[in-house]
């Protein structure tokens, strides 16, 4: 950073009954050979995430509890009895279909990646320049100048937190998977070796792509797609428009919500899929797979319908950004919703389903004036024939 100092995360970090670094848990969310349902940006805990609520707090060693924690909806295993009060009992939980709350999202990409840049390369490695950041990365497994490798790197933009530049540069194969998720190739067939090098540059900056907006979690109704693919519950947002939560009584606002911890955790969230054989020929074989994915067809057709926000143009950035978001999903669910700092996700709303015998207006009671006679009826009777046995 400009100041001299390094922001970097601590792979063997580990907090007690918490796992490691919320970066280093990044991977676990994405399986590159996973098909995620249309019109969905990622599964978390068996829960498919739509593409307007992707960022939603999560909490990842709940397993497919995760997201209750942030809806504040919990069974009677999942709390400790002596630190906290249970929200619904197992036998309510049976009857829960839905839960609303003002939560926190990635509404739109923080990153934007574009062709730009110069290469050199060695027998030894390969220097890429571009937007103003150089990298380096010496290459031990193979000869760059013959086989295919990438360098990969990442600058921060001066002392300015949640800002920085991710430079790949790659040669031979590796330069036409780069253009390929860059969506520089399309129908037009193009031979690897017509693509003998290609600098990518992509600019990060999280602070504009954040906002509050109202998202349900449901049980998914039978009959349905996701009901086909043995999902019971999903995550979306019906609406664009900001709202505003609540940490106890006081409303949390997105000033509150951008912290340091927030930027820099979704800056530097895609780390571990970058530095993927470093060192060795730098492929990154993931994050490749997670972003062709988002750029083409079962038949390897374009098909940017599979982007996941409105403003990516390209699978590279689409796929970076939405680990940008998977990254804040799990920090956010610990900062606001830790043992030393629980927090609900305030104004929101539950919904549970049961059986209403009547309209359930009050001039029903007449309905039951019947029954009530009936038994009137019957005591009577019993109070009568007690007393002729009596007098017997």
């Amino acid at each position: 950073m400009a100041s001299g100092s390094y922001l970097n995360y601590n792979s063997t970090y580990r907090i007690y009954g918490e796992g490691s670094c919320y970066i280093h848990n990044v991977p676990d969310l994405f399986s590159p050979t996973a098909r995620r349902p249309s019109e969905y940006a990622y599964v978390a805990g068996g829960v498919p995430v739509s593409r307007s609520a992707v960022g939603i707090p999560f909490k990842q060693d709940s397993g497919n509890n995760g997201f209750t924690n942030a809806f504040g909806v919990y069974s009677q295993g999942q709390v400790n009895a002596d630190i906290y009060d249970y929200d619904y009992d197992d036998a309510a939980l049976d009857l829960f279909q839905s839960a609303t709350i003002c939560a926190p999202v990635v509404k739109s990409n923080p990153v934007h990646c574009r062709r730009s840049g110069n290469l050199s390369v060695t027998k030894e490695g390969i220097n890429a320049t571009a937007d103003g950041c150089s990298v380096s990365s010496p290459i031990f497994s193979v000869d760059p100048t013959t086989s295919p490798a990438s360098s990969i790197g990442v600058c921060t933009d001066g002392d300015q937190i949640g800002k920085a530049t991710i430079v790949i540069g790659s040669v031979h194969d590796h330069a036409f998977k780069l253009a390929e998720v860059m969506r520089d190739i399309l129908t037009a067939p193009i031979a690897a070796w017509q693509i003998p090098n290609y600098i990518v540059a992509c600019s990060i900056d999280m602070t504009d792509s954040i906002d509050f907006r109202t998202v349900k979690y449901a049980r998914v109704s039978p009959g349905t797609y996701l009901d086909g693919q043995g999902y019971s519950f999903e995550l979306h947002s019906d609406t664009n428009a900001s709202c505003l939560p609540l940490q106890g009584d006081e409303p949390l606002t997105l000033e509150t919500l951008r912290t340091d911890g927030t930027l820099a955790h979704g800056a530097a969230a895609s780390h571990l899929l970058l530095a993927e054989n470093i060192y060795r020929d730098g492929w990154w074989h993931n994050l490749y797979l997670l972003a062709v994915s988002r750029v083409t067809t079962d038949e390897h057709l374009p098909n940017i319908s599979n982007l996941v926000f409105d403003n990516s143009v390209n699978g590279l950035e689409d796929t970076l950004g939405v680990v940008s978001a998977a990254a804040l999903s799990m920090y956010w669910s610990r900062i606001y919703g830790g043992e030393d700092n629980w927090t609900y996700w305030g104004s929101g709303s539950a919904e549970f389903s049961g059986i209403r015998v009547g309209p359930g207006e009050a001039w029903a009671v007449v309905y039951v004036l019947p029954e009530v006679f009936a038994i009137g009826l019957l005591v009577y009777l019993l109070w009568k024939r007690r007393g002729i046995n009596s007098i017997i």
